[in-house]
């Protein structure tokens, strides 16, 4: 359920509207404001873009701008808004200029604080990347993850062995290649816990070099592109 419109009476007709969004999972703060004055104050009943449009078509006519702080509720609100052709920065919270005083959060102040910031042209604008680049990126992020997830499970296998004594046959170039996986597959640590620990993580190791492997024939097919 939405919460209670705020607005002030406040001649705004033909005027540039500058409104702030406060993001978050469960609910987004909109506060709309023009030369200076709250007009619109509100929580809508559903964070998403279709509730959001409902809230700014009271604002037929005039110029809208629109601003929220780049995050984990990623770009679906910029993308729509763009879409719609209607201007909206997404800047980075790094660069909101800080104020003294209370430095409780809420998504009343922050809107508020958004909205106020956009009309001085205080803020600055993260580039925001197309839809098709942004998937792109992520295929990127994911295969570094994957490598660093890799990794760690590398460190896991050699702490396992150093803790239980178990000194290691092959040279440290020989790691990780078919002759160490198969020793480290028939390794008996002694008892089955410890076998069954060492197994888990030589399939982790061998499942995320299989997927390392896809993931970067996708992205050398990207590069052609």
């Amino acid at each position: 359920m939405a919460s209670k419109v705020k607005k002030n009476k406040v001649n705004f007709k033909g005027k540039m509207v500058s409104i702030g969004v406060d993001m978050h999972k469960i609910s987004w703060r909109i506060t709309a404001l023009v030369e200076g004055d709250t007009i619109l104050a509100i929580t809508p009943a559903s964070p998403n873009y279709e509730a959001f449009k409902k809230v700014i078509s009271r604002f037929k006519g005039n110029h809208l701008r629109i601003v929220y702080e780049a995050g984990p509720g990623g770009f679906d609100l910029y993308d729509g808004l763009t879409e719609d052709g209607i201007e909206c920065i997404v800047t980075p919270p790094s660069l909101i200029p800080t104020e003294s005083g209370s430095k409780v959060k809420t998504g009343k102040k922050d809107s508020h604080k958004l909205a106020r910031f956009l009309e001085s042209g205080m803020l600055k604008a993260v580039w925001v990347l197309s839809p098709e680049e942004r998937a792109h990126r992520q295929l990127l992020r994911t295969r570094r993850q994957i490598v660093n997830h890799r990794s760690d499970v590398m460190r896991q296998i050699k702490s396992l062995l150093l803790f239980n004594s178990i000194d290691v046959p092959f040279k440290g170039t020989q790691h990780w290649k078919g002759p160490f996986m198969n020793w480290l597959l028939k390794l008996d640590l002694g008892y089955e816990s410890l076998n069954r620990s060492l197994k888990a993580l030589v399939d982790l190791f061998n499942y995320l070099s299989a997927e390392k492997k896809r993931i970067t024939e996708d992205v050398l097919e990207l590069a052609k592109e």
